[in-house]
């Protein structure tokens, strides 16, 4: 009896020990072309094509940008020199989605002149914030799952972030 009680008791504790692990399923909605200043994310999806793009290129290609993309993608590397004022008029004039990846500043130093991307203040717990003006301004937020930062939280957030696109993909009516 007591060899039971201690093999239950042991059972219990390792169930309890276990770390929770969860299954995130992957985007599954349309092919999506997406720019991506900075390095390519590491997101293995057949939906999913990744072009380098640079700021260059958004400064004196605006108009062209959302004939060729889905959405924008500027990474974690970039974001400093995403929330150059010059580029916070660049962002109004784009008919897709901008994503900056690994930000918890939100939007305000990529929207608000005046405001580099150091002084902005941590505003939550967001893994990336998006932007799009579509007669105003809408933003979106991405947050990982139960805020906890792993290499399966984060693809989830990339899945919600790709769901989001996908949905947005109306307002971007120069995409054929």
């Amino acid at each position: 009896m007591k060899r039971i009680a201690l093999l239950l008791i042991m059972f219990l504790l390792a169930a309890c020990n276990k770390e929770k692990s969860f299954e995130f399923p992957p985007y599954e909605g349309k092919d999506l072309t997406i720019g991506v200043i900075g390095e390519q994310p590491d997101i293995d999806s057949d939906k999913i094509r990744f072009q380098e793009l640079s700021f260059d290129d958004l400064l004196y290609e605006v108009e062209t940008i959302p004939e060729r993309f889905d959405a924008i993608f500027i990474m974690p590397e970039e974001l400093s020199e995403a929330a150059d004022d010059e580029l916070a008029e660049i962002y109004k004039q784009l008919t897709i989605p901008t994503i900056f990846i690994d930000s918890r500043k939100s939007s305000l130093p990529f929207v608000t002149e005046g405001v580099s991307f150091e002084s902005a203040p941590d505003m939550g717990h967001a893994y990336a914030s998006g932007i799009l003006f579509v007669g105003n301004l809408r933003t979106y937020e991405f947050g990982l799952y139960n805020d906890i930062r792993t290499e399966e939280t984060i693809k989830a957030t990339y899945t919600s972030i790709f769901d989001t696109i996908e949905k947005l993909s109306v307002y971007n009516d120069k995409r054929k």
